[in-house]
C-alpha cells in the first residue's frame, strides 16, 4: 500500500480535493492510504466534506495535526504559510511508517505512482529538480550551499525515507536551520530543505513532478536530459502548477488547466469564480506567458526600489 501525504488550509481544500480525485482515478481505492495534514483552524465543515468525499470513493484517509507552537517561529510569507512546513513533521507523525510520498495540493496525478513508490532510495529524500526561468535571479542558490541552479529541487513531490529521517534527526535539523534563516524568503520551506539536503537528495524522474517550466522552456534551457524531457511532456505522471497563476486564476494559461477543472467538478467544490479576475490580469492574459512573467518581475523590482528609496 502506498502512503500519500498532503496538506491544506481552508482556502486550499478544493484544490487538495481535486488532487486526490486525480490520484484516486489512477489507483484502486484500497491501494492508497492518505494522510491529510492540517491545523485546528481549518474549516470543520470543509474538512468533513473532504473526508466524506475520499471515504465515499472507498479510500482510507486520516487527519494529522502537527503541533503548531513551533510554526510561528519559522519563515513564511503570504503565499507559503504554516501549512507548507507541516510535511517536515511527517517522521514524527507517522512513527510506524518507513516511507511516505508527499504531494502538494496544486498537483494532478495523471498516471500510476507505483513505479515512483517502489523507487529504491539511497538518500533520505527523493525529489525532482526545480528548473528556473532565465529571467529569475539565481543568486540565492549559492546562499543555500549549492554550486549551480541544477542542484536545486522542488519540494512539491517528495519521496521521504522516514526511517532515515528519524535515525539521522533530520526533522530537527530542518527546523533548526529554518529558525536561523529569517524572514524574506520567496520559497521558505523549499529553500530550507534544499539547504539541509544540499548534495544529500536523490533525483527522481522529471515526469513525477512536471512543473510549468517543462512546458514553457525549450530543452536547451532546462537542466534535464532529452529522454526525461520528452517523457515529462508526453507522459506526465504528476503535473505541478507552480507559481501564483494556477488553474483557478485568471492569468493561468497552462495547457492542462481544463484537466484540473474536469477533476474539480467531481469534488464537493465543483464551481468557483476565477481568482484575480481584474482588468489588469485580463490584459496580461493576452500577452505571451513569458512576457507577462517579465512584467511581474519588472513591477516587483520597481516596488523594491521605491521601498528602498523611502527608507
Amino acid at each position: 500500500m502506498m502512503h500519500i501525504a498532503c496538506a491544506a488550509d481552508s482556502k486550499f481544500l478544493p484544490h487538495v480535493a481535486t488532487m486526490l480525485a486525480s490520484l484516486l482515478s489512477q489507483h484502486a481505492a484500497d491501494s492508497v492510504h492518505i494522510h491529510f495534514l492540517c491545523d485546528e483552524h481549518i474549516d470543520k465543515v470543509g474538512l468533513q466534506s473532504l473526508l466524506d468525499f475520499v471515504g465515499g470513493k472507498g479510500a482510507r484517509i486520516d487527519v494529522l495535526r502537527p503541533t503548531v507552537d513551533w510554526v510561528s517561529q519559522l519563515p513564511h510569507n503570504r503565499r507559503f504559510g504554516a501549512t507548507a512546513w507541516f510535511r517536515v513533521a511527517l517522521p514524527s507523525l507517522l512513527p510506524e511508517q518507513d516511507r511516505v510520498l508527499y504531494l502538494d495540493a496544486d498537483t494532478l496525478v495523471l498516471a500510476p505512482l507505483q513505479p515512483l513508490w517502489d523507487t529504491p532510495l539511497k538518500q533520505p529524500l527523493g525529489a525532482v529538480v526545480n528548473p528556473l526561468y532565465p529571467f529569475m535571479d539565481t543568486q540565492f542558490i549559492t546562499t543555500l550551499g549549492l554550486d549551480k541552479p541544477a542542484q536545486y529541487f522542488n519540494s512539491g513531490v517528495l519521496l521521504m525515507d522516514l526511517a532515515a529521517w528519524r535515525e539521522q534527526g533530520l526533522e530537527q535539523q530542518v527546523l533548526a536551520a529554518a529558525t536561523q534563516i529569517g524572514q524574506g524568503q520567496e520559497w521558505p520551506d523549499q529553500n530550507i530543505l534544499n539547504q539541509v539536503f544540499a548534495n544529500f537528495w536523490q533525483p527522481l524522474p522529471v515526469r513525477f513532478n512536471v512543473q510549468n517550466t517543462l512546458f514553457d522552456l525549450p530543452l536547451d534551457q532546462l537542466p534535464v536530459v532529452e529522454d526525461e524531457y520528452l517523457a515529462a511532456r508526453e507522459q506526465p505522471a504528476v503535473v505541478h502548477f507552480i507559481g501564483p497563476y494556477k488553474p483557478w486564476h485568471r492569468r493561468c494559461k497552462h495547457s492542462l488547466r481544463d484537466t484540473y477543472w474536469a477533476y474539480r467538478r467531481t469534488t464537493p467544490w465543483p464551481d468557483a469564480p476565477l481568482d484575480g479576475n481584474t482588468r489588469w490580469n485580463r490584459w496580461l492574459h493576452l500577452l505571451p506567458e513569458m512576457w507577462s512573467w517579465k512584467v511581474d518581475v519588472w513591477l516587483k523590482n520597481l516596488r523594491t526600489v521605491r521601498r528602498s528609496a523611502q527608507l
